[in-house]
């Protein structure tokens, strides 16, 4: 199973929460099934972390160093056929980070990890 990771998804696996469900991080763990994260994800994050309304246990810089470049992790750039398919999609969600990773693992056939019921509502593959 070919994986995106949704931001909080991400950033609770990296960050050892136990608010990511035991299923994802054993899907995620798993070698089989390789797993990357959105450019769309590290640029929610580099804007959350400026501002001030996101604290991380490392700095932001550390964060993509280790556990993104550091750990080869696969970013997935945004694409015009991702943008196209942006395009399409219903408002059921209105975060802009999280449309653009939906359109992503359409368009990509991802599974994506997420906590978050929105997601749901599209035509997706989703792992919990």
């Amino acid at each position: 199973m070919n994986l995106l990771l949704d931001t909080q998804s991400f950033l609770w696996y990296v960050m050892g929460d136990a608010r990511l469900p035991q299923i994802a991080r054993s899907y995620i763990e798993d070698p089989s099934n390789p797993y990357q994260i959105s450019v769309a994800s590290l640029w929610e994050l580099a804007i959350k972390d400026g501002s001030g309304k996101l604290r991380l246990d490392v700095s932001f810089h550390e964060l993509v160093d280790q556990y993104v470049l550091g750990s080869g992790l696969t970013i997935l750039p945004i694409s015009v056929d991702h943008l196209l398919e942006l395009r399409r999609l219903p408002h059921h969600h209105r975060d802009p980070f999280d449309r653009i990773i939906i359109a992503q693992s359409i368009v990509e056939e991802l599974t994506v990890i997420t906590t978050d019921s929105q997601f749901e509502k599209y035509p997706i593959r989703i792992a919990r």
